[in-house]
């Protein structure tokens, strides 16, 4: 609390004591008091004002500063009024009371929505588990019985699929740190088992692929990272060119990271829309809006924050598209390289 501060406070009681001093002083001196008498009166007056207010400004300052520093090196911010001085006034007492049960009610409200939120969120994981068996099922029914009308009915099975897959990793996404395991994979790997997911639409679709300098490994969890590799390679081979699709993966190495990177030949993104492709919903210009959902990139880009990975975008209108994911590199799990 600054000087400055304390006397705008409390500038109407220190007008009133100096209305009050020189009022007594013009008194005595009206009445015939010597000049002495009333100066040293007047010098009474403004010693025990400089003292009240002295003392009470000192006490006020180291009040602040325990205050302040309480708030400070509390991690919980929230909890506050459980650290704070016991309250020396009246009001001070209001104030503290009335903190303490809009915090406690705030808590309970909070208690409450988490509540409610993991209730929800384990409903969701037992509804996608659920509903993956007579996925499957339908899946074994069109490979046993192929057919034109299958294979097309195929089609849709796996978009249905990978619809509940989404869902699944987005109600997971906010707990990535109770279903994560880091460790040593390779990249190559991951980007298989991504590809061959897409075996079929590839195919038909007619794509050239160009793998190379993947041969690599990273630390992180091989299955977060694969559904990430997923989401960004879906939009890759979903707007390719029919036989002219063209889609790279390689890996770059820089001082303190490596980056997979994955670049396409499709219809891009339009500068206005680049800003916006990791927003949740968003699905821009040049996309199939009626299939697309907008949930790809902002699944893909909330994962690699939660995996300490970075992810980023550059694209031009009609001019295709170019995704990097950057893993962190360093000593920590190579100790012979110190």
């Amino acid at each position: 609390m600054r000087l400055r501060d304390y006397l705008y406070e409390q500038a109407e009681t220190l007008l009133l004591w100096v209305f009050g001093m020189l009022a007594l002083g013009g008194f005595l001196w009206v009445t015939g008091t010597e000049i002495p008498v009333v100066l040293c009166v007047e010098g009474v007056w403004f010693f025990v004002t400089l003292l009240s207010h002295g003392r009470k400004y000192l006490a006020l300052k180291q009040r602040y500063a325990e205050v302040e520093s309480a708030f400070d090196l509390l991690e919980e911010k929230y909890l506050f009024t459980e650290v704070l001085p016991k309250p020396n006034t009246l009001l001070e007492q209001l104030y503290f009371s009335c903190s303490r049960e809009s915090n406690k009610a705030m808590l309970e409200k909070i208690e409450e929505i988490s509540a409610g939120s993991r209730e929800y969120k384990e409903y969701m994981e037992g509804w996608v588990h659920e509903i993956k068996n007579p996925v499957t099922a339908m899946k074994l029914f069109c490979n046993n019985h192929p057919t034109k009308e299958t294979e097309e009915l195929q089609k849709e099975i796996q978009k249905l699929d990978d619809l509940v897959e989404q869902t699944l990793y987005y109600a997971r996404s906010g707990y990535t740190e109770k279903d994560y395991f880091i460790q040593e994979c390779c990249l190559e790997e991951v980007v298989a088992q991504v590809l061959s997911e897409f075996r079929t639409l590839i195919l038909q679709k007619q794509l050239h692929l160009d793998i190379h300098d993947i041969e690599v490994r990273v630390y992180t969890d091989p299955k977060w990272l694969a559904y990430i590799v997923k989401q960004l390679l879906s939009n890759a081979v979903k707007y390719a060119p029919v036989s002219a699709g063209y889609i790279s993966m390689d890996a770059m190495q820089q001082e303190n990271s490596l980056w997979l990177r994955i670049r396409d030949n499709g219809p891009g993104i339009s500068k206005a829309d680049l800003p916006r492709v990791f927003e949740k919903g968003f699905t821009g210009e040049h996309r199939e809006r009626k299939a697309a959902t907008g949930m790809g990139l902002y699944l893909a880009k909330r994962l690699c924050d939660r995996l300490g990975l970075e992810v980023k975008l550059e694209s031009k209108d009609w001019q295709g598209t170019t995704v990097f994911i950057g893993f962190p590199v360093g000593k920590l799990h190579r100790p012979e390289s110190l």
